[in-house]
């Protein structure tokens, strides 16, 4: 019985104070003067640090979480970015290669083209070096009874498109001249039938009469690797012009014809020279085109000469 009534006691003093902690929490709570001013009492204060706590709690929570959405996307862009930049050098690494595998095929066969010109003409060439290279590869089967007249047989045994070999001292020119069906077939392919983005050095096809014609045009790509007819920019210099003015065209029968340069210019593919309508002339010319690099693919360049012996 005296425990009971303990426990009722003890019951009864537990309620009274949770009812006073209401009531103080309440007025701290809601002021019926409207004021502020008044101090918080350490339970309210407790509250309200536990209050604060937790809200402090739920905002570092959500800015640790915002944090780390972000650093993961920023880590995807980054990702990618690399992923791009690994696919652009792998292109660009074997577009270089590529390049310079077709230069390397290009100059392989043009210099043992020069090997057997020279076997075959033993004559000054020029100042263009002589290099040795390696094999031909495949060679087109052309039956040398049908040019018997001409002593360069095995030029003309790889290609029956021959029509004579060109040089320029003081330049890398120094190629064999063939005459297709159009003027596009050897724009991109070698001289012994190979496709390279080199060309060879073409004459134009309507060009008839050759060498022997009023005007002779002959065409060849400014290659990156100053192949080709990429010396000829160096005749916009009026110093080279007079130091290098001469042209020599070897034909087919073996005569040596010069021409001398004695003008050099920009143009467009709609110059009229390329129209061929000029009427007759007495002096030959021998004109020399190429492309101009730069955005105009339209552009070109002119070399202009005019034979100096006649044949």
């Amino acid at each position: 019985m005296n425990i009971l009534l303990s426990a009722n006691k003890k019951d009864k003093e537990l309620l009274r104070y949770s009812v006073l902690l209401i009531a103080i929490y309440v007025s701290g709570k809601f002021r019926t003067d409207g004021r502020d001013d008044m101090r918080d009492t350490p339970i309210i204060m407790a509250g309200k640090k536990l209050s604060l706590g937790v809200n402090s709690n739920i905002k570092h929570i959500r800015r640790k979480s915002d944090s780390h959405l972000k650093s993961r996307k920023q880590q995807y862009i980054y990702t990618a970015l690399v992923l791009i930049g690994i696919v652009l050098i792998g292109a660009a690494s074997l577009v270089l290669l590529t390049a310079q595998r077709e230069y390397s095929n290009a100059r392989d066969e043009y210099g043992q083209l020069r090997e057997l010109y020279l076997a075959e003409r033993p004559i000054p060439i020029g100042s263009a070096p002589i290099e040795e290279y390696s094999s031909f590869g495949n060679k087109p089967s052309i039956p040398a009874d049908n040019h018997t007249a001409s002593p360069m047989t095995g030029l003309l045994e790889l290609n029956s498109d021959f029509v004579g070999w060109i040089t320029i001292e003081g330049t890398m020119i120094n190629y064999p001249i063939t005459r297709g069906s159009d003027n596009e077939i050897y724009l991109t392919t070698t001289f012994c039938g190979q496709i390279n983005p080199s060309g060879s050095i073409f004459m134009d096809y309507r060009c008839g009469q050759g060498f022997d014609g009023p005007i002779c045009i002959l065409y060849g790509h400014n290659m990156k690797d100053g192949s080709m007819f990429t010396s000829l920019h160096e005749y916009l210099d009026p110093a080279f012009m007079k130091a290098y003015p001469d042209i020599t065209v070897t034909t087919l029968d073996a005569r040596d014809l010069t021409y001398r340069v004695f003008d050099a210019r920009h143009t467009t593919v709609k110059d009229m020279i390329y129209s061929l309508t000029f009427p007759e002339e007495e002096e030959r010319l021998l004109i020399l085109s190429t492309c101009i690099a730069g955005g105009n693919k339209d552009a070109r360049l002119l070399i202009y000469s005019r034979l100096l012996t006649k044949p």
